[in-house]
């Protein structure tokens, strides 16, 4: 796949595609990050920082994850990402050092996230990051209850495929990684070729890690 020469977040189609995505419905079960309300635009706007940022990388590795999780995106907007991480209080990350810009979009304690704290000190070895992003992009949760994970079910997950797709068009990566079971899957229905990893999630990180650098290394081959 050639590389254009503007960064995918310059496009106009990257608008279109945040446009979108702040306009998806919430439900009983999945909520909307990115909606207009006042924590909802705190969090796209770190979503776009976190993607401009990462496009000045011109990532060519995408890792697919599920779902947003509580303790993490639900309360920062960035993929893979706790507060404790965008508050640049995760030593050895330098991609969230102090003044880039994120914030908080509540007022509470401060959340940690192991998933979150795997991910990135997995990632930060590499030169060169890999995109994060999920499959389903709302955070789907117990009923009444946000502060709980729920695998999406299927019908959710298909609701989110067209968006999925123009997010990996857009952003131009050549190569696609999902992780665990539900990504693979709807990856493979969407015809998107991809190497299944254990998502670090669970116990899964001493896997993933090695995964990811097993990868890593034949891609530079």
């Amino acid at each position: 796949m050639s590389k254009s020469l503007s960064l995918f977040t310059q496009k106009p189609e990257f608008k279109l595609w945040l446009d979108e995505l702040a306009t998806m419905p919430s439900t009983p079960l999945a909520e909307n990050l990115y909606d207009n309300s006042p924590i909802g635009l705190i969090r796209r706007a770190n979503l776009k920082r976190y993607f401009e940022k990462m496009a000045q990388f011109k990532p060519s590795v995408l890792l697919i994850g599920e779902a947003p999780g509580y303790q993490g995106t639900r309360r920062t907007g960035v993929p893979f990402a706790s507060e404790h991480i965008i508050s640049g209080m995760m030593p050895n990350v330098p991609f969230f050092e102090e003044g880039s810009s994120f914030q908080r979009a509540f007022d509470d304690r401060l959340y940690k996230e192991p998933t979150s704290t795997i991910m990135w000190r997995t990632i930060t070895q590499y030169d060169k990051l890999p995109l994060l992003w999920a499959v389903f992009p709302l955070h789907p949760h117990q009923p009444d209850n946000f502060n709980t994970n729920r695998t999406p079910t299927r019908v959710e997950v298909v609701s989110a495929k067209n968006h999925l797709t123009k997010f990996i068009e857009l952003t131009e990566v050549e190569t696609v990684l999902a992780l665990g079971n539900t990504a693979k899957a709807t990856l493979d229905d969407l015809g998107v070729i991809t190497q299944k990893l254990r998502h670090p999630a669970r116990g899964g990180g001493p896997t993933f890690a090695k995964q990811l650098a097993d990868f890593m290394s034949r891609s530079q081959e």
